[in-house]
């Protein structure tokens, strides 16, 4: 089983290779912290990601968190914010990864690229 350090590195890597710019917003726990990615295209129009264990296949799946205000549109900068802040209080082992690069749809196909 990967460590949630080998899995920022890993999908740090793959952003990376793919022309994007990653930044960690918050280190979590080394070992078993949840995965939140946060991708924008030149810093705009953010989307949230989570990694949830999918137990029957033994990877990681991913699906859109955050607080929207539209379907599939992320609310304004300060209720992102505000909800970051509630999960980390309730998850101090949380990690925030932001990947921002030219388009959104490359961005989400790392996802389909990086289960693991």
């Amino acid at each position: 089983r990967l460590t949630s350090a080998m899995r920022v590195a890993a999908l740090r890597r793959i952003a990376e290779q793919a022309g994007a710019f990653p930044m960690i917003l918050r280190r979590g726990d080394d070992g078993a912290g949840v995965l939140l990615v946060q991708i924008s295209c030149h810093g705009k129009q953010p989307e949230i990601w989570e990694s949830l264990p999918d137990v029957a296949r033994g990877k990681a799946i991913w699906q859109r968190s955050g607080p929207v205000n539209k379907p599939g549109m992320i609310a304004d900068p300060e209720a992102l914010n505000a909800w970051l802040d509630r999960r980390i209080s309730r998850d101090p082992d949380l990690w925030i990864v932001e990947l921002d690069g030219p388009d959104l749809e490359s961005l989400r196909a790392l996802f389909k690229e990086f289960e693991g």
